[in-house]
């Protein structure tokens, strides 16, 4: 099972000790315009989805959602497919099959949990999305192994805390961060 994701001949990223990346989702104009952005403890910006540019790249790459690093270079193009799930493509290479990297599919979808089941290539399903986005919690297996997990971000001294941050904590292991990112894009953002 091939579990990583190999972008302009770089070594992938897997870290030995667990990761937690800060996810922020905002609204703008009203929901016609959403950013989602993954930064790092000290807030440097790691990762994001652009609501503002997905005008222009859907109409480029067809119902596409594009991945960006933080210097706005484009990882992974997540399209939907006509049968309600998603497919990931290397960069901004929508619908070449050569540059396929996963498939999504939902399993379980209802207003209070989702499931989602994840292949990559030929192989059978080697990874499962469980969660709520409304409660902002997903856990991503491989098999029976938990490789990441959301959960709501805790201040001390404050009674209400918003939803529009929240936790995503990657786990050592041989399943490539990037993947581990774009498939929390799927599940939070791809399916509203």
């Amino acid at each position: 099972m091939n579990t990583t994701i190999e972008l302009n001949n770089e070594s992938p990223v897997i870290s030995e000790i667990p990761v937690d990346l800060i996810i922020t989702k905002k609204c703008l104009n009203g929901n016609k315009h959403r950013d989602l952005t993954f930064s790092d403890a000290s807030d440097n910006l790691i990762f994001r989805v652009d609501g503002q540019s997905l005008k222009s790249i859907a109409s480029r790459n067809n119902s596409g959602i594009v991945l960006l690093d933080a210097g706005d270079h484009p990882l992974i193009t997540i399209c939907s497919n006509n049968y309600g799930g998603w497919q990931g493509f290397k960069g901004d290479s929508a619908k070449e099959e050569e540059n396929i990297i996963f498939r999504v599919e939902k399993t379980i979808e209802s207003t209070w949990k989702r499931e989602l089941e994840v292949n990559m290539g030929e192989s059978k399903s080697c990874l499962k999305i469980r969660g709520s986005p409304f409660q902002r919690n997903c856990t991503v297996y491989e098999n029976n192994s938990i490789v990441a997990q959301t959960s709501k971000l805790y201040k001390l001294g404050k009674i209400i805390v918003g939803r529009r941050k929240f936790r995503l904590t990657i786990f050592p292991g041989r399943i490539e961060h990037l993947l581990i990112i774009a498939l929390n894009v799927i599940f939070f953002y791809g399916y509203n």
